[in-house]
């Protein structure tokens, strides 16, 4: 199977998705959902990804749309189209799964997928961060992170001298 494919498959619609979950549901596993735009793979949006990934037993990114993106964040925005976005962090090994969204009220997705923590980064819109407050319902939490500050890194953790 090419690589590509592979991407492919990770990048879900609401049907693969749900059927995901089911399976996911039926093994155990707990979900954790990290949420956003991520437009930009910067140190702060992979600490999101790896605290996000830390929560569960598999990571689901929900992509906003570009449509959402320029609506909360003004036009000029989102620099790269969601498909692009989308394919980016399929790429990434902590992420399982990544399914597009076009709501600007995530609480039907909070509610499918019951996770077990969301993360999001702090410019979160209101309608959404009422939505992740649903997680508290099952015992679940929301991190909310300054993705834009600098991420310190340990020298021997780093490839560079």
């Amino acid at each position: 199977m090419d690589k590509k494919d592979i991407l492919d498959k990770k990048v879900l619609g609401r049907a693969e998705l749900e059927r995901l979950l089911a399976y996911w549901n039926f093994k155990g596993q707990k979900v954790s959902l990290a949420y956003g735009t991520f437009d930009v793979l910067k140190p702060g949006t992979i600490d999101m990804i790896i605290q996000a990934s830390n929560r569960g037993d598999v990571l689901l990114v929900a992509v906003k749309t570009d449509e959402l993106v320029a609506n909360h964040k003004g036009e000029g925005n989102p620099t790269n189209h969601h498909c692009n976005r989308a394919f980016a962090l399929a790429s990434l090994q902590l992420v399982s799964a990544v399914h597009v969204v076009n709501t600007e009220d995530p609480s039907e997705l909070i509610d499918l997928v019951k996770p077990t923590a969301v993360v999001c980064c702090k410019h979160a819109v209101d309608i959404e961060t009422r939505a992740f407050d649903r997680v508290h319902d099952w015992g679940g939490e929301v991190i909310q992170l300054d993705t834009d500050r600098p991420i310190k890194y340990h020298k021997d953790s780093c490839c560079c001298d």
